[in-house]
């Protein structure tokens, strides 16, 4: 049978006083890290604890989004590389046919 509610978290103070589930009577206290392996844990961070980011990322969801990244990448410097080429050829060919027009008199209108 599953219990109606559900047990109390360790930080979760709605419980009983002591922090431990009303509906077990045999439920042992929970284990500190003190205790588990006999060294005090100090309150001080490590620096690579505190550069860390709350929710660690995994390598290689960090990798594929990173090589997402650089194919998109390569994607947008190939179309910059062909815009900025039709552009020039367009400026190009508007020099060309505004010195053929108005400076050679090419064909008069």
């Amino acid at each position: 049978m599953r219990p109606t509610r559900r047990p109390a978290r360790p930080g979760d103070r709605s419980g009983s006083a002591a922090g431990v589930d009303t509906q077990t009577s045999t439920a042992a206290p929970p284990l500190d890290q003190a205790s588990v392996t006999g060294v005090a844990p100090s309150r001080e961070k490590s620096p690579a604890q505190t550069a860390s980011p709350a929710r660690p990322r995994t390598a290689q969801a960090s990798s594929l989004l990173s090589a997402r990244a650089a194919q998109e990448y390569a994607y947008v410097a190939r179309d910059v590389r062909r815009i900025v080429m039709v552009a020039g050829g367009l400026l190009i060919m508007l020099l060309v046919l505004w010195v053929l027009l108005e400076v050679l008199h090419v064909i008069t209108i």
